[in-house]
């Protein structure tokens, strides 16, 4: 039952969103209705009329709160929330279906999550639920079991060839994510360390489009590409002691043309475009319709951040936890603290929280993120920068109950990958 993604390559997706139909197929499925929001946007659901296995996601949020203190920080805003009442959710239970695509469970048992791992725990989805192409899963207060994980083979395109996981058996039914999680068991550190590859996302809609930069410059601030000196890229290197790399999703050509505003993968960068109007709250209609288009993007990079345009989402970003996804909303994907935070959340890392508030530690990345092209320059707080792994060569365990001590040098962060730092 347990996985551990230990494979990340990050992409973002920007851009015009691919004409996506909503209505993603499921075995064993009918539809149950279809209506239009006052927004235009077309909504179906589904109700299952066999049961589905899907993987368990907690998503983290972050939210720009402005209600709290305004800090002065290099001449930008830094939002802080200082603990005040709010009924936005910091955290939601989800479950992704094998075509990739994300639903918050609605009308679940008690407790049903409080003991699952995201990323790590397959669910069994009963008949009878119903689910909402806006990002909703309604179980109707059945149970919802955690069970054991199997794979089936690979083969098929998508609108980018590659291959697919398809599955074999009449029930158990695996995403590509899973796959790369059975085999990331194999290594124990593999989840923050290696190369892994990313895709950015420019998201377009039918009234509106990511707007903060253009392919070109959305490549530069999440990949630098010799322009931008401080990125995602750059800062997971510093702080990992170049022990974990983000590269580019590798180019691809479209194997087919939607002649939409739909663009190749170039630079790690790629636009699609669906036909979606902007509309409060409605990133899960949106961001499950550009999973539906791209067909499995998490088997194009190993991370996948999608940029959509402002006005769409209530949070600044959210992402999930071991897993392939980050959603940002318009120049938050180009903020390289919201970048490290939220790939950071796909990694593993919980928001650093101080006082009872939520992400108010401010020693480090998982704390708040700040409105700044590209600052500040930070890495994790201690327990996150142990939790990584990257400092291993360079620590020793001291036991004082043995009589044991330790007497030498106490190395800052940055020397950790200093040719002349030997001491510990």
């Amino acid at each position: 039952m347990i996985f551990s993604h230990r494979v990340f390559t990050a992409f973002l997706i920007i851009g015009s969103l691919l004409h996506a139909d909503a209505k993603a197929t499921l075995r064993g499925s009918a539809e149950d209705s279809t209506f239009v929001d006052q927004h235009d946007n077309v909504i179906h659901r589904r109700v299952l009329q066999e049961s589905q296995i899907g993987t368990f996601l907690m998503k983290d949020i972050e939210y720009d709160d402005r209600v709290g203190e305004v800090v002065a920080n290099n001449n930008q805003e830094r939002r802080r929330e200082l603990g005040q009442t709010s009924d936005r959710p910091k955290r939601t239970a989800n479950i992704q279906l094998p075509d990739g695509t994300i639903y918050k469970v609605r009308n679940a048992q008690a407790g049903w999550a409080s003991k699952l791992k995201s990323g790590k725990f397959s669910v069994h989805i009963p008949p009878g639920a119903v689910i909402s192409s806006d990002g909703i899963i309604d179980v109707k207060g059945k149970q919802l079991d955690a069970t054991e994980i199997t794979f089936g083979k690979r083969n098929g395109n998508g609108l980018f060839d590659r291959n697919l996981l398809e599955v074999d058996g009449a029930i158990v039914e695996r995403t590509p994510e899973q796959q790369r999680n059975l085999a990331a068991l194999q290594s124990s550190r593999a989840l923050q360390s290696g190369t892994r590859t990313v895709l950015v996302v420019r998201i377009l809609l039918t009234n509106g489009q990511y707007s903060y930069a253009t392919q070109s410059g959305l490549s530069n601030d999440v990949f630098g590409n010799g322009v931008d000196t401080s990125n995602l890229k750059s800062q997971y290197a510093a702080c990992s002691a170049n022990k974990l790399i983000i590269d580019k999703a590798p180019n691809r050509s479209m194997t087919s043309n939607p002649n939409d505003g739909t663009t190749a993968i170039s630079n790690g960068v790629v636009d699609i475009k669906v036909d979606l109007a902007v509309a409060p709250g409605s990133d899960g209609n949106i961001r499950n319709a550009v999973t539906t288009k791209i067909n499995n993007p998490n088997q194009l990079a190993n991370h996948v951040m999608y940029c959509l345009p402002g006005g769409t989402m209530n949070g600044i970003a959210y992402a999930y936890v071991n897993s392939w996804n980050s959603v940002y909303s318009n120049e938050w994907c180009n903020f390289v603290s919201a970048q490290m935070h939220e790939i950071g959340h796909n990694l593993g890392y919980a928001h650093s929280n101080e006082g009872g508030a939520s992400y108010a530690d401010q020693t480090g990345m998982m704390g708040y993120s700040y409105g700044q092209d590209d600052g500040p320059t930070m890495c994790f707080n201690a327990a996150k920068s142990w939790q990584t792994q990257w400092y291993v060569s360079k620590s020793t365990t001291v036991d004082p109950s043995a009589g044991t001590c330790y007497e030498g040098k106490l190395l800052q962060q940055r020397c950790i990958n200093c040719c002349a730092c030997e001491d510990r």
